[in-house]
């Protein structure tokens, strides 16, 4: 439940076309259920539009790409690292024209504001996907 919660708290502070909008949380205390109201988005995954459409054209992949780049962009000037960035966790929209990247339940932040003075923290926890984890994830040591 405290994941849950963590990835509302850190959606609720994202506010980016590009990253899937969370709206509100509520708790049924009686049946210990979490509902998260989240935006609604028409489309497929990317990793299943690979799949079954094939590779895009380069037209089309350098915008996508250009818009998956301004959005860890953003996520990164937030101080936060996404930590399992796959084409499982992005979106394709309804018209092939624009991405909504989701799933922040491993995210953290690695910078943070303290009296005005930006502190950055490496990170220890090797989370995410495996095969498409960076090469420093694999050295089991801390990174940036």
């Amino acid at each position: 439940m405290k994941a849950i919660k963590q990835e509302y708290l850190i959606l609720k502070d994202l506010d980016n076309s590009s990253i899937i909008k969370v709206y509100d949380m509520y708790f049924n205390p009686i049946r210990s259920i979490i509902s998260i109201v989240m935006e609604y988005t028409k489309g497929i995954e990317l990793y299943d539009y690979i799949i079954t459409k094939g590779p895009f054209d380069e037209s089309k992949a350098k915008t996508l790409f250009k818009e998956i780049i301004l959005a860890i962009a953003y996520i990164h000037d937030k101080g936060l690292c996404h930590r399992d960035l796959k084409p499982h966790n992005i979106l394709l929209d309804e018209n092939e024209k624009n991405i909504k990247i989701i799933d922040f339940n491993v995210s953290k932040y690695f910078k943070k504001t303290h009296k005005g003075v930006e502190v950055y923290y490496k990170m220890t926890t090797h989370t995410g996907t495996q095969a498409f984890s960076a090469p420093e994830l694999l050295t089991h040591e801390e990174y940036e």
